[in-house]
Order: C-alpha cells, then sequence, then structure tokens
C-alpha cells in the first residue's frame, strides 16, 4: 500500500480543512516560542553579582543583589560595597569566587551552619570579616585572607592563607575541624583562644590533607591550654615562623608532629608534643613554664631554658646531631624514652631515666666518664674510666683495669666482666 500523498490528502473539502488548521497551529508555536526567545533572561550566568543592600540582611535574598539574583555556581559574589553591615549565608551556596570587604568600612559576612563552596580563588580584603560559627567553608578555590576570619565553630575543608596583616581568630568553646591545608604567611597572625580543640584530619590522600604551615615571619599565638589532635597520623605542623604560648597556665598539648625550623616561644603555661616530629630551630621556656616531649623526635636545634623552668624527654625514641644544645639556668633532664648518645655526652641534659644507648664514637670507643642517674645503658661496652650506673644495665660490660664502675641501682642482664688492675 502507498503511503498518502498531498493529493491524496486534499481530495476532499474535509482533507484540505484538516491540513490548513494543523499548519495554523505550527506557524501559531513558532510565533510563540519566538516572542519567548525575545525575552530578556532576569538569570545571568557565570557573571559577578554584587551585593547591594547596604543595610546587611540574607544571602538568598535576591533583590539584595545586582542583578536581583543569588549567585550561583559560576557566579563571583562581590561583597565590596562601602559601608558596615553583615550578610548571613541562610542557604548553601557554591560559587566561582567570593570577594569581601571594601575600601571602607566593615564588611562581615557570618555562615553560622551552611555551606559555602569556593571552587576557586577568592579573597578577604583589608575590610572584610568572614564570620565561620558552623557549618562548613569548603571547595577546591584557594580562600586568602588579608582582613579577619573568625572561626569559632564548623570545620574548614578548602586551603586558607592567611596573608600579611591578615587575621585568623580561633575562639569559642566548640572544636574545629580543619581538612586542609592552612598557611599563614609572613606578616599573618593566628590567634587560638576559648576551650575548643583543633581537630586535623589528614589521610594522606586527595580527600583529607589538614595540616597547618606557620611560615617564615608569621606568628601562631596559642592562649589556651587546649588539644591539636591527630585523626589518621600523617597530619602535621610544619613551624618556620614563630609558635608562641603567650596565655594559658595549664598544658597545651600536640598530639601531631611538628617540624620546627623557626621558633618556639613559652612564655606561659606549658606544651607538650606528643606526636614527635624534627625538632630544629629554637625553643625557649620562660621562668615557671615547661616543654615535654612525649613522641619521641629528632633533636637538632637549641634548647633554652630560664631558672625555674623544665625540659623533659619523657617518652620515645629521640635521635640528636652535633648541633643539639641545652642551655639555660633551669632543667634539662631525661625522664624516659630513648636515646643514642653520639660522640659525647650531651650538655646540661641530665639522664635521669629512660635508655640510653652509645655509638661507636662514642667518648672514643670506650666509656671514660658516663653518669646515669636513673637511666639504664643498653647494649655491650668497655669502661676504661668511670661509669656511674644508677638505673641498670641491658647488656654486657668489660671494667678495664685501673676503670671504676659505681653501680647504685637497677640490674646488669648481661656478663660482666672485671679485669685485672
Amino acid at each position: 500500500m502507498k503511503p498518502p500523498t498531498l493529493q491524496t490528502e486534499l481530495s476532499s473539502p474535509s482533507h484540505l480543512r484538516k491540513v490548513v488548521s494543523e499548519g495554523s497551529r505550527h506557524i501559531q508555536l513558532l510565533l510563540v516560542t519566538l516572542a519567548l526567545l525575545a525575552i530578556p533572561s532576569r538569570t545571568v550566568h557565570s557573571a559577578t553579582i554584587a551585593w547591594t543592600n547596604t543595610s546587611g540582611g540574607n544571602w538568598s535574598v535576591a533583590v539584595n543583589w545586582n542583578p536581583n539574583q543569588s549567585p550561583g555556581a559560576g557566579d563571583t559574589a562581590d561583597i565590596t560595597n562601602n559601608g558596615t553591615y553583615s550578610v548571613t549565608l541562610d542557604v548553601n551556596a557554591t560559587v566561582a569566587g567570593l570577594i569581601l570587604g571594601g575600601t571602607s568600612g566593615t564588611q562581615t559576612l557570618t555562615n553560622s551552619g551552611s555551606t559555602l563552596t569556593l571552587t576557586n580563588a577568592s579573597i578577604v580584603k583589608t575590610n572584610g570579616n568572614l564570620n565561620l560559627g558552623g557549618g562548613t567553608l569548603s571547595g577546591s578555590g584557594l580562600l586568602t585572607v588579608s582582613g579577619a576570619l573568625n572561626w569559632t565553630a564548623g570545620s574548614l575543608s578548602g586551603a586558607l592563607t592567611v596573608a600579611s596583616n591578615g587575621v585568623l581568630n580561633l575562639s569559642g568553646s566548640a572544636t574545629k575541624t580543619l581538612s586542609a591545608a592552612l598557611t599563614n604567611a609572613s606578616g599573618g597572625t593566628i590567634n587560638w583562644s576559648g576551650t575548643g580543640d583543633l581537630q586535623l584530619y589528614n589521610n594522606g590522600g586527595s580527600l583529607f590533607n589538614g595540616a597547618i604551615h606557620n611560615l617564615a615571619g608569621g606568628l601562631f599565638d596559642i592562649q589556651n591550654d587546649q588539644s591539636v589532635a591527630s585523626a589518621y597520623g600523617p597530619e602535621f605542623f610544619a613551624n618556620a615562623g614563630t609558635l608562641r604560648k603567650s596565655a594559658g597556665s595549664g598544658t597545651t598539648t600536640f598530639g601531631i608532629s611538628l617540624t620546627n625550623t623557626g621558633t618556639v616561644n613559652v612564655p606561659a603555661g606549658a606544651i607538650d608534643f606528643n606526636g614527635g616530629g624534627g625538632f630544629g630551630g629554637l625553643f625557649t621556656a620562660a621562668t615557671g613554664t615547661a616543654l615535654n616531649f612525649n613522641g619521641g623526635g629528632s633533636l637538632t636545634g637549641t634548647f633554652t631554658v630560664a631558672s625555674g623552668a623544665t625540659l623533659s624527654l619523657k617518652s620515645g625514641p629521640f635521635t640528636s646531631a652535633p648541633s643539639l644544645w641545652f642551655n639555660g639556668a633551669g632543667v634539662n633532664q631525661m625522664t624516659g624514652g630513648s636515646i643514642t648518645l653520639l660522640n659525647d655526652l650531651i650538655p646540661n641534659l641530665q639522664l635521669l631515666g629512660g635508655t640510653v644507648s652509645l655509638s661507636p664514637a662514642f667518648q672514643g670507643g670506650s666509656i671514660t666518664n658516663l653518669s646515669l642517674n636513673g637511666s639504664s645503658l643498653a647494649g655491650n661496652y668497655t669502661v676504661s674510666g668511670t661509669l656511674n650506673c644508677g638505673g641498670g644495665a641491658a647488656g654486657s660490660l668489660l671494667v678495664a683495669g685501673g676503670a671504676t664502675l659505681n653501680w647504685t641501682a637497677g640490674s646488669l642482664s648481661g656478663a660482666l666482666t672485671v679485669a685485672s688492675n
């Protein structure tokens, strides 16, 4: 059977009316479509959306912005109109960028429980204040703070840099979670006060990268007695600037590793380093304060302890280098853990506990003068001078002719050989 032809369709008046009617409908639909396309769209894509309500208000209210729409995923949110006002993030928002801060007044953006995602580089300028009191600040875009970021609760999962003259204030009672890199640049300041801990997440992969980098010229000022905690193990604090505990009569605890090439200064209270690390640079403890090392680590720096202050190596494996130096009128002591002495005794370090091993080069290859006032000796050694053993020995000892062993406490688990004079 042949398909219908135009001639067949027009073979009767009724068929003609049908074709004309259908054609009219198609023309009408085409005209409506063209009319709709001619109407200007009220939604602007990939644009800069500027805040205009200098009395403040909610992020989600379209009329607070120009054009009248809340910034979308492809937009840059521009909150730079001069004046003193506050914008409240009352919805979850994803934007390509954020510019916060004008040339006069104070422009504040407050997030108390929503998620703000930044997909490109963003900035809090000199007159800008970003308040994170809950919720999350996230995204792949780097946020640079040249003004102030006040963090009282919530989580930070996007990279953040505190620029020169910028300030990050951590305060309040809530625990803050950090799963991205926090960098304090030269001239930047991070103040940590309140009773809330700081929890870092870093699984060594692409999901969590929590770490703190305090660069040369940066100040990280501790004003409380709280803890920096580790969730996975790779979390770390790299200090090339100044890490200072200026307030709090109790103890601040680092459960993450510290690598120090700058200055650690303790004018108040105590700091416990429980995560190990590399302890180079300079450490100072004022009168009445304490530095406690509970996780081992590499000791290569200069440690200055004032009269009435205490530095204690308490647990974990420690290594040392010739650059290591303990000084000051205070107490430098080892009460636990283990350490290997290289060429000689470490000046000004009292060996009151823990385990001491000796390198083959120690005092020329044999013990000529060693006092262990509570530390135990591990290994097999020859005594050619004087050994004061107050903590026992795990290994064999050969006391050469003319040498002296003063054994006051502890046990000897190996052979003891005393040569004749």
